[in-house]
């Protein structure tokens, strides 16, 4: 008798009949059996018109209700990676009008799409931390130059865009200046220019934009560079290389020189200053009337 015993509970059913019966699952039955026979009653009861209409009003005025309660309502918004965008810039675009404040229901996908069309944003990620708040995250895009255009200053970034107006030249007097129609569309020849000068310890004001096709450079003290149209031969390489190769063997930048026009590298020009220029005149003819 006891070896049947022992066979009986070794057989596949017994084994069955021990695992449904073990604590584990015994839990498992009774948190989810209330589930099971609710989805079994709304099935069978989802299966007659008149019920199922019922149901599906029944289920929109809890998902209301849901949306309206004040536990779930999105009541504060942190803010992080904002430097020169204000906060209140920053919730104007968010747009609670549009969005709503129900967490359950709150529009990330228009909110954002709000926030990357503002000139600082460079990304925006935004997250609802239940229960009642908002996290926005900002990367920012970094200056590159300041751009006068048309009487009025704008902030570029690295590939030239637009980031903002800029309220005044001393309030971004760290990046570089550049005027001119089409300056913001040349900025990868400005960054070059101003490499090699810096390398050089030469002072730069600003660079304008001549044209379109060129650049003048505005020294500290010094006299204004005229360089060439960037071309494929290194022009505008060849032309620094022979005014620094001057400024090293003349200290050409002290003198009272007006303008470099470099923009035939081959054979470069000087103009001196008026108060330079007009004793030089002045001896050229007296000389000639000598000559007479």
């Amino acid at each position: 008798m006891k070896g049947k015993q022992k066979t009986q509970r070794h057989t596949p059913a017994a084994r069955a009949l021990a695992w449904w019966r073990s604590p584990a699952v015994k839990r498992v039955r009774l948190a989810w059996t209330p589930f099971a026979l609710a989805g079994m009653l709304f099935s069978g009861l989802a299966a007659w018109p008149p019920a199922r209409d019922t149901l599906i009003d029944a289920a929109g005025a809890l998902h209301q209700a849901l949306l309206a309660r004040p536990e779930l309502r999105v009541e504060y918004v942190a803010i992080a990676g904002a430097v020169h965008l204000s906060e209140k810039a920053i919730i104007e675009a968010v747009d609670f009008e549009r969005t709503g404040r129900a967490a359950l229901a709150f529009d990330l996908e228009g909110a954002r799409e709000r926030l990357s069309a503002l000139g600082w944003v460079e990304r925006a990620s935004l997250a609802v931390r239940f229960p009642h708040t908002l996290a926005i995250e900002i990367e920012e895009r970094r200056p590159a130059a300041l751009w006068r255009s048309g009487g009025a200053l704008h902030l570029l970034d690295a590939s030239g865009g637009v980031i903002a107006p800029a309220a005044s030249r001393a309030d971004w007097a760290h990046l570089p200046l550049v005027v001119g129609p089409g300056a913001n569309r040349a900025l990868g020849e400005m960054e070059h220019i101003l490499q090699r000068l810096s390398a050089a310890q030469v002072p730069v004001i600003g660079l304008s934009r001549i044209g379109q096709r060129r650049w003048d450079v505005e020294i500290l003290d010094g006299p204004r560079l005229m360089l060439p149209e960037a071309q494929e031969g290194g022009e505008i390489d060849m032309a620094l290389d022979t005014v620094l190769r001057w400024q090293d063997h003349a200290e050409l930048f002290s003198r009272d020189i007006d303008r470099i026009d470099l923009r035939f590298p081959v054979s470069p020009t000087v103009r001196l200053t008026q108060s330079a220029a007009w004793p030089v005149a002045g001896a050229a003819s007296e000389q000639r009337s000598a000559s007479l």
